[in-house]
């Protein structure tokens, strides 16, 4: 992915709602979603990323969108701290997580992160553009590195049909102050 010297200073230019600058990453799954959260935690002082994956629903095959606005948004809005469990791919469990506290940037990051349900908490949204199949690739080596699991018939039968249900409906690339590419 070709990270532009220019979204850092975009970032650091944005007027905050609240105490803590609320930026939200979307595109389909393999992205480059979590590569871009890193880039910003590395390269821009005091960030903390939530990925809507810690969010997983086995029940709803997704992300559960009303606690994430219960768990995180609410409370940032209020500046209080983001207290939320997350789930283990491996166990299929929810299991205890440290609190995100308010000030500093919070990256949310996810398929859906751009959902109507989220896009008015965000100071800042970013869409990343990437062919699913080259999405597809990356996403199931990611999980089989990353959570020793091989989710490929997941992403094939749940996970890339509601992507595509989702950005036909949402149009979340509409909603974005940034675009880039992830192919």
């Amino acid at each position: 992915m070709d990270l532009p010297a220019d979204l850092l200073e975009k970032i650091k230019a944005i007027r905050r709602k609240h105490k803590t600058l609320l930026i939200g990453i979307d595109g389909v799954g393999g992205a480059g979603k979590t590569t871009l959260s890193e880039y910003l935690k590395e390269s821009l002082p005091d960030v903390t990323i939530v990925q809507l994956d810690d969010f997983y629903s086995p029940k709803l095959g997704r992300a559960d969108r009303e606690r994430v606005l219960r768990e995180v948004f609410l409370p940032l809005e209020k500046d209080s701290p983001a207290i939320y469990k997350v789930f283990d791919w491996k166990s299929n469990t929810l299991k205890g997580a440290d609190p995100v506290y308010p000030g500093g940037i919070v990256v949310i990051e996810g398929v859906s992160a751009l959902h109507t349900d989220f896009a008015d908490q965000y100071d800042f949204r970013v869409w990343i553009n990437c062919p699913p199949d080259t999405g597809f690739k990356r996403g199931v080596e990611r999980d089989k590195i990353r959570d020793g699991v091989d989710n490929t018939d997941q992403w094939l039968n749940i996970w890339m049909p509601q992507e595509k249900e989702y950005v036909e409906s949402q149009n979340p690339q509409q909603r974005a102050d940034y675009v880039l590419n992830g192919a």
